[in-house]
């Protein structure tokens, strides 16, 4: 018997880490350190897999899908919480399963795209107690208002399950803080989903990599592909913008560190002087070193 056998690996009763804003039981510790450490975008969405993302239905520990082993997991949880499941439901709704336990256990990162093929990106949960990690963040009227308003969020219905149109908590940054507001979210569409974490360490790697050299960027747009030539090396950016390496950094830094530009990247476009461009972190497909 391994760690990814014991249901308290997967335990929600855990504390919500403050940074990490996810329990601190076995498995999301197991997951970041995956992200340190193989520097892959994490999803749970079952998207497929772009050269630099993995998702958790093709990671194997102890021999076993850990996204089995979470879905078999999230179903003894709702049936000792007095949900009646039928023998089948792990294998039937794995999908819907998965979604329900990291929006349980932690704040998500949900990239969704209406059918006029727009995306929006906000931050999810379906947990009271992540909220209250980020209290010092919030809005002064949420504050005010408190977060207990959205326990009702937090149990799974059968029939939230079987259409997977999910109640979650929609986290959205404002000048003032974090708004908080109730809304569905269909987990049975090609959304791209993972953890805050997850997309944070992610986000870093790329500023890491990009910082080194000028690369060939190849991402989607409305649907096309685009391809422009970028770099965040601080000589470059420091030549091409007239000014010293360090100011030249700052620029961009303030806006990959700024919570309105969450999984999103500003870089220059090479191509045109004093020209630069905003690409959401997930349409990201290749990366190549000029």
């Amino acid at each position: 018997m391994t760690e990814f056998d014991s249901d308290e690996f997967y335990s929600l009763e855990r504390p919500i880490h403050p940074r990490l804003l996810a329990a601190t039981n076995g498995l999301h510790h197991h997951l970041f350190e995956r992200c340190r450490l193989e520097r892959q975008f994490q999803t749970y969405s079952g998207v497929p897999a772009r050269r630099h993302m993995v998702d958790i239905s093709h990671l194997y520990p102890g021999g076993v899908a850990l996204s089995e082993r979470i879905a078999a997991y999230s179903v003894r949880l709702l049936r000792q919480n007095g949900l009646t499941l039928p023998l089948g439901m792990e294998q039937q709704y794995r999908q819907e399963l998965i979604h329900y336990y990291m929006l349980r256990s932690s704040m998500c990162y949900v990239s969704v795209t209406n059918k006029s093929g727009l995306t929006e990106s906000f931050w999810a949960t379906k947990q009271v107690s992540v909220l209250s990690a980020l209290r010092e963040r919030l809005s002064p009227v949420e504050k005010k208002k408190g977060v207990d308003r959205f326990t009702s969020c937090e149990a799974l219905t059968y029939e939230e399950l079987a259409t997977g149109i999910f109640k979650v908590i929609k986290v959205m940054p404002d000048v003032d803080g974090f708004h908080l507001s109730k809304v569905k979210l269909n987990v049975k569409r090609r959304n791209i989903c993972s953890t805050v974490y997850a997309m944070t360490h992610f986000a870093n790697s790329l500023v890491k990599l990009l910082s080194a050299h000028s690369y060939r960027l190849l991402y989607m747009e409305n649907g096309e592909p685009v391809e422009r030539l970028t770099t965040l090396n601080r000589d470059v950016l420091a030549s091409r913008m007239q000014t010293s390496p360090e100011q030249a950094v700052a620029v961009y830094e303030s806006e990959y560190k700024n919570v309105f530009n969450y999984g999103y990247l500003t870089l220059p476009d090479l191509a045109k002087q004093q020209v630069s461009f905003r690409v959401p972190i997930v349409s990201i497909y290749s990366i190549n070193r000029l």
